[in-house]
């Protein structure tokens, strides 16, 4: 499993338009987000990323998540959203 390529996309995502669009265009979709990200060079299954999302979280932010926040995108929202 590869935790921490779905972590860098997730941080990736952050300063990144064209991911943050890459995101969107997978309409809440874990299945076709995984598909689409593998273009982009990101190794991760949907079944790895809906273990990663549905494990337990804390309820404080991290600094890079806060910086999402402030930025317009709220990943771990979507994360929660999503699993």
């Amino acid at each position: 499993m590869s935790v921490s390529e779905i972590e860098r996309f997730f941080k990736d995502i952050d300063t990144s338009r064209e991911l943050e669009e890459l995101m969107n265009s997978a309409e809440g979709s874990v299945d076709k987000l995984a598909e689409l990200v593998k273009a982009k060079g990101y190794d991760f299954s949907a079944e790895e990323a809906k273990a990663h999302f549905s494990a337990p979280q804390s309820d404080e932010l991290e600094d890079w998540e806060l910086d999402s926040v402030a930025g317009g995108v709220n990943i771990a929202v979507w994360r929660r959203q999503h699993s």
